[in-house]
């Protein structure tokens, strides 16, 4: 008593262990409150020698907590009121429950797989956090030097996340031996509708023949038909984007032997917001009517009839009505486009009784949305 604060755990190689690594548990929250001013930074977690429910990084009644910079293979939970940050993590499997919160200025994090539960206080692992998988030089040997793309560029500086640096030479080239790694870094990976400039860093990018030095960096933007180079690897450059739409840029890297490597990355521009509803579909029953102010022609019930509520005909309307419902609409690709470009998407259910003085009750309800085939979903889930 009371909880701990200030406390740093920094630097640390954690691996080869049957239960819990990092467990930062605040007990009694309500008698002497929570936890606070967690630092966990520049540590290796690898894998745990078991397969148990056990996670190798628990967070629990921990507020202000900073994760920064680690590489974890395995699983991190945010749970119980816990609200901080991350910031340039590698992190194998993260999930965030029970009122748990990753707060505004989290950014710069590779997640292989994000689980977000219903009642959460708010998730935002950052604009340009990317969920995807990292592999790893030789964890057997305990070598963590992330072995993939985005691993190496994801980082705050245009550089790696996690805690170890890539040594992109000895694994990119393994086959051949020697030629230029064409890598960089877009900063944000997604405009708003009044943001216009993007960052392009290459610095992630090598020349692995020691016979061979930079020559040229090529840049080319579809959309705007832009084409610029760079005179050294450490040459950033700023892209001005005015038009909302997905923009695709390359970067070739050549070296002074004529050796070359290319790699194409996209940046979203969104598009300004427009109120009404993207798409509708008709509810019928022998009470209930569709009051929706505007829809979407294109979109379809996934059967050809209409999408229903039904009413059980031996219910009494005075006493309890039930409500059954279990159908979704599909929408066509041109929704989903424009789905892609907006920052944020609602879904709403809304009724009237088609017979006077007949008492309309609202209860357990449930609307979800399900974005399929997205590459990235930056979300937060309600009720």
């Amino acid at each position: 008593y009371p909880q701990s604060h200030n406390v740093q755990i920094m630097d640390n190689l954690i691996t080869d262990m049957v239960g819990q690594m990092i467990f930062i548990q605040a007990n009694y929250i309500d008698k002497i409150g929570y936890m606070e001013n967690i630092t966990v930074a520049n540590n290796i977690l690898g894998p745990k020698t078991v397969v148990d429910a056990s996670a190798p990084v628990q967070v629990q009644g921990v507020k202000n907590y900073l994760f920064q910079r680690n590489s974890i293979i395995g699983k991190v939970i945010i749970r119980l009121s816990s609200s901080g940050i991350l910031f340039g993590n590698i992190i194998g499997h993260l999930s965030v429950s029970e009122h748990a919160s990753v707060l505004q200025g989290s950014n710069y994090n590779i997640i292989g797989m994000l689980q977000v539960t219903a009642n959460n206080g708010g998730v935002k692992v950052g604009i340009s956090s990317i969920i995807a998988t990292t592999t790893y030089a030789d964890v057997d040997a305990l070598d963590f030097a992330p072995t993939t793309r985005d691993a190496c560029s994801g980082g705050p500086d245009g550089l790696h996340a996690g805690a170890v640096a890539c040594r992109s030479c000895e694994w990119d080239t393994a086959v051949t031996g020697y030629g230029p790694i064409a890598n960089f870094a877009i900063h944000p990976l997604r405009l708003g509708p009044t943001e216009q400039e993007v960052t392009l860093i290459s610095s992630s990018s090598a020349i692995c023949d020691g016979e061979a030095d930079f020559d040229t960096g090529l840049w080319v933007v579809s959309g705007v038909e832009k084409t610029f180079t760079s005179s050294s690897l450490e040459d950033s450059q700023t892209l001005c984007l005015s038009t909302h739409g997905i923009y695709s840029i390359t970067f070739t890297l050549t070296d002074t032997n004529g050796q070359h490597s290319s790699l194409t990355k996209q940046v979203i521009k969104e598009a300004p917001a427009i109120k009404g509803l993207v798409a509708q579909y008709p509810l019928s029953s022998s009470t209930l009517s569709d009051i929706s102010s505007n829809k979407h022609d294109d979109a379809t019930s996934p059967v050809p009839s209409n999408s229903t509520i039904t009413i059980d005909n031996n219910c009494d309307l005075n006493s309890f009505l039930t409500l059954g419902y279990d159908d979704h609409v599909v929408l066509p690709k041109s929704v989903g486009g424009a789905i892609n470009l907006k920052r944020g998407l609602t879904a709403s259910l809304w009724a009237k009784p088609d017979t006077p003085g007949v008492q309309l009750l609202y209860k357990h309800v449930s609307l979800g949305i399900w974005i399929e085939d997205s590459t990235a979903v930056n979300f937060a889930v309600g009720t």
